[in-house]
């Protein structure tokens, strides 16, 4: 477990904030027990379910069974690997339901809502090939009776987007890439933290910079325009500082 400031170096949590630990356990820390929490809250938020139907909140490499009251079992499986790119392919598969015709695929009806996030201000989507209209910070409700082998296609919007700090942080911006928040790490970079560059921010998706250097490896790395033409590259923050290196 970590300090992990917004800014400077990662210090472990037995000799940078040891006053949280319990005594003669300087590994256990509220951050050491609360963080396996998230994985297990995940399941609680990425499929809700109401009188309405099926919400699905979260986007990643996942295959998830629900059944329905029809008796149906409706399979989402998502082939994507985001949050790194914007696009997510969800195939729907019916395990069991009514059947039109003895040879027909299994079919179920139920309303399934895509969560749109806020972020993304150009969504496209699309349902078995036809354009669908999502709204950014709304969800895209589909009801209808799904067949086993339909595919919903979306395109999130991964480009750059800004948030302007407030009182300590006044004077000071966050970049992010779609929902990740990207940092400066000196691994990466030959500029050092007082020198860094001004980046530019276009509405242009940036680059992804490949990394062949040690481990550990970055989970994301751009390559940022800046002023003066010298290259930044920034990592996704859970990367930042991973190696020792200051980051900002």
């Amino acid at each position: 477990t970590y300090n992990t400031p917004m800014d400077g170096v990662r210090r472990a949590s037995a000799h940078d904030i040891v006053f949280q630990a319990r005594a003669g356990s300087p590994e256990l820390n509220c951050c050491s027990v609360n963080g396996p929490r998230t994985l297990g809250m995940l399941s609680e938020w990425a499929l809700m379910e109401d009188d309405a139907g099926l919400a699905l909140n979260y986007y990643g490499p996942s295959a998830v069974a629900v059944p329905l009251s029809s008796g149906a079992r409706l399979m989402l499986t998502q082939n994507t690997d985001y949050p790194r790119s914007g696009r997510v392919e969800i195939v729907v598969g019916v395990l069991a339901g009514d059947v039109p015709h003895d040879d027909g695929p299994a079919t179920a009806r139920c309303r399934l809502s895509l969560r749109i996030p806020a972020w993304s201000e150009r969504t496209e989507a699309s349902l078995n090939g036809e354009p669908l209209a999502p709204e950014a910070g709304q969800y895209l409700a589909l009801d209808r009776e799904w067949r086993d082998g339909d595919r919903v296609l979306l395109d999130l919007e991964m480009s750059l987007r800004t948030w302007y700090g407030e009182r300590e942080q006044a004077g000071r911006v966050s970049l992010y890439r779609g929902p990740i928040l990207l940092a400066y790490d000196r691994r990466f970079n030959d500029v050092d933290p007082d020198d860094l560059p001004v980046p530019v921010c276009t509405d242009a998706e940036p680059s992804v910079a490949p990394w062949a250097g040690p481990p550990p490896s970055p989970w994301l790395l751009v390559r940022m325009p800046t002023t003066d033409g010298r290259p930044l590259y920034l990592c996704d923050f859970g990367s930042a500082g991973a190696a020792g290196t200051p980051y900002r």
